[in-house]
């Protein structure tokens, strides 16, 4: 279904190649969610027929944090409580994706998938 969806808009957006940010962890190794997104990009790349370049996307949250500021936080700054939760999520999610499309132009953030499967840092 991802694959499908994927396909139309890219085919309606003129997608020339997929972006996505990698999870690792401090030490550049892949975490558990970094594996199955090295999974689920290998599936959708395939289908899509696209070059897939991936960010090191370790401290976007954080960065992304900073970007939104208090904007809907909580006292102090934190989270806020669980009526507005949702929303300020969803605002550090589009924030941490628009830093990672930022990063795409810092070759050192790039992320050769083929070191982290091997066990190094890429």
């Amino acid at each position: 279904a991802d694959a499908a969806r994927l396909a139309v808009i890219c085919g309606e957006q003129r997608i020339e190649r997929l972006v996505i940010g990698l999870p690792l962890h401090s030490d550049g190794r892949a975490s558990t969610q970094g594996e199955k997104t090295l999974r689920w990009a290998d599936e959708i790349a395939r289908h899509l027929r696209l070059p897939v370049m991936f960010i090191d996307e370790r401290y976007s949250s954080e960065r992304a944090k900073e970007r939104v500021g208090r904007q809907g936080g909580g006292a102090g700054g934190g989270e806020p409580g669980p009526r507005r939760r949702a929303a300020y999520r969803a605002s550090i999610d589009q924030a941490a994706a628009e830093l990672i499309l930022e990063d795409e132009a810092d070759p050192s953030l790039h992320v050769d998938p083929g070191l982290i499967r091997a066990g190094g840092e890429g």
